[in-house]
Order: structure tokens, then C-alpha cells, then sequence
């Protein structure tokens, strides 16, 4: 997968699932920037996948994604476990376990997320 930008891409979908997978990533990639990126991703779910990345790429990444669900994801050694970029509305982000460089990166309005469970081993949050 030398030329590959991520490790699972979905775009143009309607609730799909992405789960259960096991991705490691052992080594250091200048070409993929996430492991799990979804783009224009509407009603889906995101849940019980264990991600082993690099500091080189993001976890998981939505752009355009709306009422999602983010649930049970491990996620380890990334450069941001999450990154929720721009009209990324009405997430549900819950038991989550985040030990990036940043944890959670959020550019969008992604609904109140109220004791939610989530463990932010990294310690490292950011919204925009």
C-alpha cells in the first residue's frame, strides 16, 4: 500500500459501516494521511475498529460527513486519533479510546456530546 492515501476510504455514502478491522500501521508514510477517512459519509457508523498508526497520519478523518456515529474505536500512535473537519454535523463520538499526539481535532459543529465515555489517554483536544 505504498501509494495509497488511506488505509480505508469511503466517499459518496449512505449509511455504511466500517467495524471491526484491525489496521496497523508499522511504518512512517508520507502518502497516507489517514487510516480511516470519510468523505461525503452521511448516516453511518464507525465502530469497533482498533487502529495501531504512525505519527505520520490521523486515525480516523470525516469531511462532509453528517449523522454519524463514532463508537468503540481504539486508536493509538496516530498524529490525531480523530479529526472532524468542516460540515461534520451531528456526530455521536462515544467509548472512544484516544492515545494520539492529539486526540480529537474538531473544525465542525458536531452536536452536544454529553457523557459520552470517551478516554483521551493523549490528553490533547482541539476545536476550532
Amino acid at each position: 500500500m505504498t501509494d495509497a492515501n488511506h488505509g480505508i476510504l469511503t466517499s459518496s455514502s449512505y449509511l455504511e459501516m466500517v467495524n471491526n478491522n484491525l489496521i496497523n500501521f508499522t511504518l512512517p508514510s508520507k502518502n497516507i494521511s489517514s487510516v480511516i477517512n470519510a468523505s461525503s459519509f452521511h448516516g453511518g457508523d464507525i465502530s469497533q475498529n482498533i487502529i495501531n498508526g504512525s505519527l505520520s497520519a490521523s486515525g480516523i478523518s470525516l469531511n462532509n460527513s453528517s449523522s454519524n456515529k463514532l463508537i468503540c474505536n481504539n486508536i493509538y500512535t496516530s498524529r490525531e486519533g480523530m479529526n472532524i473537519f468542516y460540515n461534520s454535523d451531528n456526530l455521536i463520538i462515544k467509548g472512544n479510546t484516544l492515545s494520539a499526539s492529539k486526540d480529537l481535532i474538531i473544525r465542525s459543529v458536531i452536536g452536544p456530546q454529553l457523557q459520552h465515555g470517551n478516554e483521551f489517554i493523549g490528553g490533547n483536544a482541539e476545536g476550532n
